[in-house]
């Protein structure tokens, strides 16, 4: 679930998705308004948050859905019961979820979330690269060194695979203004 530096991070990434940074920082009542009435289902946008089963991607998801936005997560856990809680929290809009197990740190595994995507958005506006993982809060020299490679597979190698499947699949979707965000899981 959200962390303390959320409403930090969700500010750059949905001030960018709703066109405007003034309506993110506008009372939540009144934000909750527009939300309803301003976007339709011509209006939504399609977003892929990696890592967006919990933390703050599951926040990023919930925040596109409040929006009306179509959104995919996926995580190397079964997303099923983030995508059921946010399908029951969001039933009454025009928002859609997805998800899908997704190893970041494997090619094949990113390019089935990349064909998931596709399919179930049919175009991709916002793909947030948020999957990470950290070896533990102790001195670097305790950490043992099959945790180091793994966080560098998922933390780099990971971040580099999603980026280039999604700026290859971005770069497909003629006429389309998309972005690629790299956060911190």
């Amino acid at each position: 679930m959200p962390s303390a530096r959320t409403p930090l991070l969700l500010l750059a990434c949905v001030a960018c998705a709703s066109g405007s940074f003034v309506t993110s920082l506008l009372p939540r009542a009144h934000k909750q308004r527009l939300a309803s009435s301003a976007i339709t289902m011509a209006q939504a946008k399609g977003v892929v948050i990696t890592g967006g089963a919990g933390g703050v991607g599951w926040a990023y998801a919930d925040e596109f859905m409040r929006q009306g936005h179509w959104v995919v997560i996926c995580d190397v856990k079964d997303p099923a019961p983030a995508v059921a809680a946010l399908k029951a929290k969001h039933q009454d809009g025009p928002s859609r979820i997805y998800g899908i197990e997704c190893d970041v740190s494997d090619s094949a595994s990113v390019q089935r979330l990349t064909d998931f995507a596709s399919e179930k958005l049919g175009t991709v506006h916002f793909w947030i690269n948020n999957a990470g993982i950290n070896g533990g809060r102790r001195p670097f020299t305790e950490v043992p060194t099959n945790v180091v490679e793994a966080v560098v597979k998922v933390n780099l190698v990971g971040l580099l695979l999603c980026t280039h499947a999604a700026i290859q699949m971005l770069q497909q979707q003629k006429g389309v203004k998309s972005h690629v965000f790299q956060t911190v899981g």
